[in-house]
C-alpha cells in the first residue's frame, strides 16, 4: 500500500487555468474561481507506520471530521434539477467523493499496519 501511495503522489502535478467556466444543461452550482498550479511529491508521513503523528496527518488530509463530515449545501438544488441528496440538519446536502475515498484509504492503511504488527 505504501508503494502504491508513493507512486500516485510522486511528482503528480495538477495544472489549473485562470478560471473555470462550465456550461451545464442544468446550471452550474459552482461559481467561477481562480485556479493555480500545485506540484505534489512524496511525503514520508503518509507512508510511515501508524503513530499519533502519522494518524494525525491522515486525519488532517481527509479534511472534514465528525463535526463537518464532507458535505456541501446546495440551496437551489431543485432549480438546478439535481436529484435529492441527503438531509442533514434540515438542509439538502451532497457528499464530496474525495473525502469518502480518503476516509476509506485511511481505514485500509490503519488495518494494513495492524495486520503487519500482528494486532488484528
Amino acid at each position: 500500500m505504501s508503494s502504491l501511495l508513493v507512486a500516485f503522489t510522486k511528482y503528480y502535478t495538477i495544472v489549473r487555468r485562470n478560471t473555470i467556466s462550465v456550461s451545464l444543461p442544468y446550471g452550474n452550482p459552482i461559481p467561477p474561481m481562480p485556479l493555480e498550479t500545485k506540484k505534489f511529491g512524496p511525503s514520508e508521513i503518509f507512508t510511515e507506520r501508524s503513530s499519533p503523528r502519522s494518524n494525525a496527518a491522515w486525519e488532517a488530509l481527509a479534511g472534514p471530521n465528525h463535526e463537518n463530515p464532507g458535505f456541501v449545501y446546495v440551496p437551489n438544488w431543485e432549480e438546478l434539477k439535481l436529484l435529492p441528496g441527503g438531509v442533514i440538519h434540515g438542509e439538502m446536502m451532497y457528499g464530496i467523493s474525495i473525502f469518502h475515498q480518503l476516509h476509506c484509504l485511511g481505514a485500509i492503511r490503519y488495518t494494513f499496519w495492524q495486520l503487519m504488527e500482528n494486532q488484528a
